[in-house]
């Protein structure tokens, strides 16, 4: 299965799918949604109804927000249908003119190894092993759910210089790829706190707003392969302390790394891939 996307929204990726039968609607792609999420704007175009029980954790940069629980009937995914009878419900964001409709998660996205394909703007869908070149760079994923998530997230391993190594999200709902202050102390790269200046506000899904600061390590490894020109950034945010990363290395690989080559993701098998960044 193809299906076609764009970046949109704060150039987040996006793809359109139908919710009952209705739409197209736009979702985020996001493999750092332990399950798929509608925002308020399409509970007001379809029929959905509340559920009793506890809400759902969904987690962002700016915080793990608690979500009401929907009954939203099914997404429509070309000839597929995700139940979305247990739905989170997350508020539109508070200060874009626009939101999307939902987030495509890791309940959808798990099922399927998947092949982002900036040349042609489509994800490819494969229910084995996608079709790649000899030449494509592997690296391991691990799992950790972070004694909060309901389902495993999936993390690959960074090499700085020296041999330091941090496990990174892999977060294609986020538009940066950024880390922990734990994370740049341990590189040695950062002046203190107190000299230490903003560079940036990351929007997240919830739509709240992270600061980020300048890391200087411009080159690492992904699958012992070096990947030059990719800026990483500190991100001052809340996430990383409710996990229990307050004083251990963690960070995000977000979109500004994928965006930038073909992409594959294949949870069954563990591990991404993607072609050599030369050539």
């Amino acid at each position: 299965m193809r299906l076609p996307f764009r970046y949109d929204y704060g150039r987040r990726l996006i793809v359109q799918l139908g919710v009952n039968g209705r739409g197209p609607f736009d979702f985020i792609v996001d493999t750092a949604a332990t399950r798929s999420v509608i925002f308020e704007n399409l509970a007001r175009q379809i029929e959905v109804s509340a559920l009793d029980g506890p809400p759902a954790s969904v987690f962002g940069l700016s915080g793990i927000r608690l979500a009401p629980i929907y009954d939203a009937g099914t997404i429509n995914i070309g000839d597929l249908s995700l139940p979305a009878n247990r739905t989170p419900l997350l508020r539109d964001w508070p200060d874009a003119t626009r939101t999307p409709q939902g987030i495509l998660g890791l309940d959808f996205l798990t099922q399927f190894a998947f092949v982002i394909r900036q040349d042609t703007q489509q994800i490819e869908l494969y229910n084995g092993a996608p079709p790649l070149g000899s030449d494509w760079i592997r690296a391991p994923i691990s799992r950790d759910n972070f004694g909060r998530a309901e389902r495993d997230l999936m993390l690959t391993e960074i090499q700085f210089g020296l041999g330091r190594r941090v496990p990174f999200l892999i977060d294609t709902g986020s538009t940066i790829s950024a880390c922990n202050f734990p994370t740049a102390d341990y590189l040695r790269t950062v002046p203190p706190r107190s000299r230490r200046r903003q560079v940036s506000e990351f929007v997240d899904v919830h739509g709240g707003k992270v600061e980020t600061f300048k890391l200087n390590a411009d080159i690492f490894r992904i699958g012992g392969v070096h990947m030059p020109d990719n800026s990483l950034l500190i991100a001052d945010a809340p996430f990383f302390d409710q996990i229990g990363y307050r004083d251990k290395p963690l960070g995000v690989l977000g979109l500004d790394f994928i965006r930038r080559r073909n992409f594959a993701f294949n949870a069954a098998d563990g591990e991404i891939a993607f072609p050599p960044p030369f050539g």
